[in-house]
């Protein structure tokens, strides 16, 4: 199933030309590493990402490609338990104040990706939100996860996690907010401004690339359809975007961090940004 749905993004128009892109890029020249060091990259990090970098969730990996580069770049400081509501607060707050003379791309990862799909249904409306000239989605919990709805369906599982969460300094109501269902925060679509350019990557994988820490969740949601390890694959692509159709990587996006990947994803987006 895998297979087919990676082949489906691939043989689409918008995918295909980033593929192909990428597969024919040749040797870069000076005004392309130029242009990247007009962008300012600001990273809205994943849950946990203080207490688990090894995940790459604190944006590390990416920030390390960035500043090798010479491009701008840092992290949103947001909660690493905080709910929707306070994160994307935090990033509204951020892109109103935003005062650089770079050009200011986001990029999201994981729930991440939760908080600012918040903060765009918050303050995607505002003036100053225009200073936003494109969304990196890479792996977003976009419309939650049957993870935590397995874990929060019944009063008595409930009950022992709000319980037992709080011992390990962590936050039930930030985690119940990351359900897959009809009353979640995350079920509401939200249009994101048309002078934002959003590309979604989709990590692709088939049980031979499922990580360690991924493997358990991967067969947890094996059951309804494919999936990366911690959210089904359809629940994380903006609407509207374009689709950068990743094979072999699960939620943890090892390959992702390869730097010639991942510049030529950014020179892609830099290209697509309407100025």
């Amino acid at each position: 199933m895998s297979v087919a749905y990676f082949q489906a993004w691939a043989n689409l128009p918008r995918s295909s030309a980033i593929l192909e892109f990428l597969k024919n890029r040749k040797k870069i020249d000076q005004q392309t590493i130029l242009e990247r060091k007009k962008y300012f990259v600001a990273i809205i990090p994943g849950m946990f990402y203080k207490d688990n970098p090894i995940t790459g969730a604190d944006g590390a990996p990416v920030r390390y490609i960035l500043d090798s580069q010479g491009v701008p770049n840092g992290n949103i400081p947001i909660d690493q338990v905080g709910s929707l509501e306070e994160n994307s607060e935090q990033i509204c707050n951020f892109i109103k104040n935003y005062n650089r003379q770079e050009y200011l791309i986001l990029y999201s990862t994981s729930k991440g990706g939760s908080d600012f799909k918040y903060a765009v249904s918050k303050c995607g409306k505002e003036n100053y939100f225009s200073k936003v000239k494109a969304w990196l989605n890479v792996a977003g919990l976009l419309r939650g996860t049957p993870l935590m709805t397995h874990r929060t369906d019944s009063f008595i599982k409930r009950f022992f996690l709000r319980v037992g969460i709080p011992l390990y300094g962590y936050r039930f109501d930030s985690l119940y907010e990351l359900r897959k269902s009809e009353d979640s925060p995350l079920a509401t679509e939200v249009r994101t401004p048309s002078s934002m350019y959003v590309l979604n990557v989709l990590g692709i994988p088939m049980t031979r690339h499922i990580t360690f820490r991924g493997f358990p969740n991967y067969s947890e949601l094996a059951m309804y359809g494919p999936n990366d390890g911690l959210t089904l694959l359809p629940d994380a692509i903006q609407a509207g975007g374009d689709v950068f159709p990743l094979w072999a990587n699960d939620h943890y996006f090892l390959k992702f961090r390869d730097p010639s990947m991942f510049l030529g994803v950014l020179d892609w987006v830099i290209q697509n940004i309407k100025k």
